[in-house]
């Protein structure tokens, strides 16, 4: 993560900039814009090639996120509920949001994202808050003991 935010979004950040001219054509196509900005500086045969391999980069990165996510919800109906038909009803319907996620506009796909994102993160900080003492306890068990400990239920004391 470190390295894909640091270097790779830096990197086209600045790559943008630079190429703004190009860029900014696409100003509703962000996608577009950044593949024009990388292959401006070329001439037509090499700036081509360079917008396929970065078009093909898109590919790669869009197939390993859905994928990556898709097992993601899968843990999570998995924690949430061992019963096999929340995973039979989270499969369609994940294939289902996909699926709508490359038909409806861009501006809309974002916007729904943005609100799960935001939705999840609440809930992540409303757990955090709840679970704080528990958090302090194991962080500070870690950091005395260089080790982590089996858990033996909640708010568990015993190391």
């Amino acid at each position: 993560v470190f390295i894909d935010t640091l270097l790779l979004c830096s990197l086209t950040g600045f790559t943008v900039m630079l190429n703004y001219t190009e860029a900014s054509k696409f100003a509703h196509a962000p996608i577009k814009a950044v593949i024009a900005a990388y292959s401006a500086p070329f001439p037509p045969p090499i700036g081509n090639a360079v917008a396929l391999a970065m078009s093909f980069a898109v590919l790669c990165f869009g197939f390993a996120t859905i994928s990556c996510l898709s097992h993601y919800a899968l843990e999570c109906a998995d924690f949430v509920s061992k019963k096999p038909f929340v995973r039979k009803l989270l499969i369609p319907a994940y294939s289902l949001f996909v699926l709508l996620g490359g038909v409806i506009p861009s501006e809309k796909a974002w916007a729904i994202s943005d609100a799960t994102v935001g939705v999840m993160t609440l809930i992540n900080l409303f757990v955090l808050i709840v679970g704080r003492k528990e958090i302090a306890n194991e962080t500070n068990f870690y950091f005395e003991n260089k080790k982590i400990r089996p858990l033996s239920g909640k708010n568990s004391k015993t190391p």
